[in-house]
């Protein structure tokens, strides 16, 4: 058996497997830890303890409609004029009134 500085009392090999003996599957606090690694040791699965911390129920963030936004964005071009189809000279692409303009 390998001493590591944390396996005191509770958390020892022998310590460990007698508890399971009697049938306890939760174990030492320590053990919480390193659960694969006690696995590996003894060869079972062990069932983890109550006093794991829970993660926070944290909300995600709502992604931005893309859609929605673009939108918007074409209402902010309504004030600089209705885009308007150019002559078909140029491939007959869009632009806006404003620039035709110039």
């Amino acid at each position: 058996m390998i001493e590591n500085k944390w396996e005191k009392g509770s958390n020892k090999l022998e310590n460990v497997e007698k508890k399971l003996q009697k049938g306890e599957k939760e174990i030492a606090k320590g053990v919480k830890r390193n659960y694969k690694r006690w696995e590996k040791k003894l060869k079972i699965k062990l069932k983890k303890e109550n006093n794991v911390k829970k993660k926070k129920n944290v909300k995600k963030k709502k992604k931005k409609d893309r859609k929605k936004k673009r939108e918007r964005g074409n209402q902010a071009n309504d004030y600089i004029g209705r885009i308007v189809p150019r002559e078909k000279a140029t491939g007959g692409r869009f632009v806006r009134k404003s620039y035709q303009a110039r």
